[in-house]
């Protein structure tokens, strides 16, 4: 796998010994993959300048790798899973008796008496308030003709 890089995160996590136990093992890991790029990344309590190195560490370090196809890729994935399936099948079946007390209930049957209620009818009563008008008649006022007279010739009234 010449296209790989190892980034080890969070290794200031685990300060002292832990965190170089921690780093210890994944270079063990690398060692029996044929893996050489390794970069820690330290995700807290960096300045702009360690933040900088740290990112140019891994520019380098994915420039010294080769790049990868991806039907390699598919090629590594197949070999994980069958990987997998085979640190599965070593495994041995692994039993352990327990006893448990039991508690039980015995069937019955019993019979329950059921009376059937007649339909629910109901009526609602709602009061509202509604507002109403009604129309008052008045008389004109004022002063109107009361008859106009035509004539047939045509001439005014």
């Amino acid at each position: 796998l010449d296209g790989v890089v190892v980034l080890v995160s969070k290794v200031d996590l685990r300060p002292g010994a832990a965190g170089q136990g921690k780093v210890a093992a994944v270079r063990r890991a690398m060692q029996e993959h044929g893996l050489r790029e390794l970069v820690l990344w330290q995700s807290q309590g960096l300045g702009k300048e360690e933040e900088e190195a740290q990112i140019s560490e891994l520019q380098s370090a994915l420039q010294r790798v080769q790049g990868a196809s991806p039907s390699d890729l598919e090629d590594l994935w197949q070999r994980q899973r069958a990987r997998a399936q085979e640190l599965f099948d070593s495994q041995a079946l692994q039993t352990k008796q327990v006893d448990v007390q039991e508690e039980f209930a015995r069937a019955y049957d019993e019979q329950e008496t059921y009376t059937e209620q007649e339909p629910y009818e109901g009526t609602e009563t709602i009061t509202t308030h509604v507002q109403q008008s009604r129309q008052i008649w008045e008389p004109p006022q004022g002063p109107f003709l009361r008859s106009i007279t035509f004539s047939q010739n045509g001439v005014g009234a």
